[in-house]
């Protein structure tokens, strides 16, 4: 799981944009764990683009559809330090509930020399709750300069809309 571990939240990390124990849980009419049909991950390259793909069903009567696309690429020789780009979609459709949900993501790390780690994660969430739509979006950027000698210092910069949902297929 850790090509999709997009953290999203308190401190830059205390969310998962993708957590895969949400399949199989408890199910949407509340009789039990879903019953989980099929389930697969992939993951690949094409040249400098790293890529993974997970998809997940369950057959019950309440149960749900879970998916996720990632893409990613680095670049090392960037002349402002070494950066890697990263976009994620995941979906989850529940029909007990006439609720569908996708979230999208774009992170970004810059690393300008060996002090300092810089992340940021725009997030937009669209949800679907018995015909009614919500949407909203937030960015977060995590700053950490580490000096040396047991040194650290750590700026977390969140912004995030009332009804944004990063989490639909996420954890917490």
């Amino acid at each position: 799981q850790g090509f999709f571990d997009v953290p999203f939240g308190a401190t830059g990390g205390a969310n998962r944009l993708l957590y895969t124990r949400r399949v199989g849980d408890q199910a949407d009419d509340g009789s039990g764990a879903g019953a989980v049909t099929a389930a697969g991950k992939h993951s690949g390259s094409v040249g400098a683009l790293n890529y993974g793909v997970f998809a997940a069903t369950e057959a019950d009567p309440a149960g749900r559809d879970f998916y996720a696309v990632r893409a990613t690429r680095s670049v090392a020789d960037s002349p402002i330090g070494a950066q890697n780009f990263g976009a994620m979609l995941t979906y989850v459709h529940r029909p007990f509930l006439d609720r569908n949900a996708s979230v999208f993501s774009f992170d970004h790390g810059w690393r300008p020399d060996a002090h300092w780690n810089i992340r940021s994660t725009w997030v937009s969430s669209d949800i679907t709750h018995q015909g009614q739509p919500t949407r909203d979006s937030g960015l977060q950027v995590l700053a950490d300069y580490d000096p040396g000698h047991g040194w650290r210092q750590q700026l977390y910069a969140p912004q995030s809309g009332a009804h944004l949902q990063p989490t639909v297929l996420g954890y917490p």
